[in-house]
């Protein structure tokens, strides 16, 4: 892409390269300022995966999403 997260112009290349708008995707990372928020600042949604369980809100494993369509 020509940049690297957590500049905006990343995530609104990536989203653009797969023909997905912004605001459809989500974004799910294990950094809360390169992947979260980053992704939100562009309008993206965007899931903190804690790892090490720091964070009593977030989620700690793939697992625990759902997906609905």
């Amino acid at each position: 892409l020509g940049v690297a997260k957590p500049q905006p112009q990343s995530y609104l290349l990536a989203s653009q390269a797969i023909g997905i708008r912004i605001d459809e995707c989500v974004l799910i990372g294990d950094n809360p300022t390169n992947d979260v928020s980053g992704a939100r600042e562009v309008g993206m949604a965007a899931i903190y995966l804690d790892r090490h369980h720091d964070t009593p809100d977030s989620i700690t494993s793939l697992d625990a999403l759902r997906w609905q369509r």
